[in-house]
């Protein structure tokens, strides 16, 4: 079975040794918080970590070296962060505000640990799981219907709309995963030509929707991130059923949103498993 590509990875890091650090780490099965209307869905602790370089300005952790989150829906009170502490070069999910540890981990490990985080406070359990297992990409593009690929980086893709009384729909790679299996899913994304809100239903492995929301917004021209977690087979309520080998599939909810002309350009979309 193929599994995609393993892993992302950029620079090269450490205390006592260089040690290469996952571009992008996924976290599945946190208990933190799941959306209100969407209880299968995962989000806060849950979701694609992007390793960041930029000094965070946080005391007692490393700067040269952590991990934010695709905050669910671009919203900044949900920029989680992995973290490692300079005292004793463990590791912690810490909330948006720097104020609260949501989860701890006393490995040592070079880079974040897949296993082994430990509640703290009064966080919610199951404990998260660490996924380094990429699956697909936004170079994994194969089918649009009324919207057309219009540009592509090595790290980004862009499709324009070609109506606005139709649905748009767009699929990238295959699923290779097995019913019950947890996956991480998120992506960057920026719009022109957008005047309302455009929301798309998502689905995997042809179970709709995974998750449904807000994909672009009036005047969102900068990027902003998203990212969920979620369960193969199940949908955006928990009801189960097997799933196919379809990738991940976004379907305009309405015929005239992402109206004829406008773009999306999704750039480090992620699913992680």
């Amino acid at each position: 079975m193929n599994f995609g590509h393993f892993g992302d990875s950029s620079g090269t890091f450490g205390i006592s040794t260089n040690v290469l650090m996952p571009e992008f780490i996924g976290s599945v099965n946190a208990g933190k918080q799941h959306s209100i209307n969407q209880p299968a869905v995962g989000l806060n602790c849950n979701g694609i970590f992007e390793l960041q370089h930029s000094a965070h300005g946080i005391s007692g952790y490393y700067d040269s070296y952590w991990w934010q989150i695709y905050p669910w829906l671009g919203i900044a009170s949900f920029k989680t962060k992995i973290l490692r502490k300079t005292s004793d070069n463990t590791w912690v999910m810490l909330d948006a505000n720097n104020s609260t540890v949501y989860y701890t981990n006393p490995s040592t490990s070079s880079f974040p640990p897949a296993s082994g985080w430990v509640v703290s406070g009064s966080t919610s359990t199951p404990v998260p799981t660490l996924v380094f297992n990429t699956i697909l990409t936004e170079q994994d593009l194969n089918s649009t219907t009324n919207c057309t690929e219009t540009a592509r980086t090595t790290r980004s893709i862009t499709l324009e709309s070609s109506s606005s009384a139709a649905h748009k729909v767009f699929t990238f790679g295959s699923n290779p995963l097995s019913d019950g299996d947890k996956f991480a899913f998120g992506y960057k994304r920026a719009t022109t030509g957008i005047t309302s809100t455009t929301s798309f239903t998502i689905a995997f492995g042809g179970i709709s929707p995974v998750m449904t929301g807000a994909l672009g917004f009036s005047g969102d021209a900068s990027i902003l991130g998203h990212s969920f977690d979620q369960t193969v087979g199940s949908n955006n309520v928990g009801s189960t059923s097997s799933s196919n080998t379809t990738g991940i599939s976004f379907t305009t909810s309405g015929t005239s949103q992402f109206p004829d002309n406008s773009t999306i350009t999704f750039t480090d979309l992620r699913l992680m498993a």
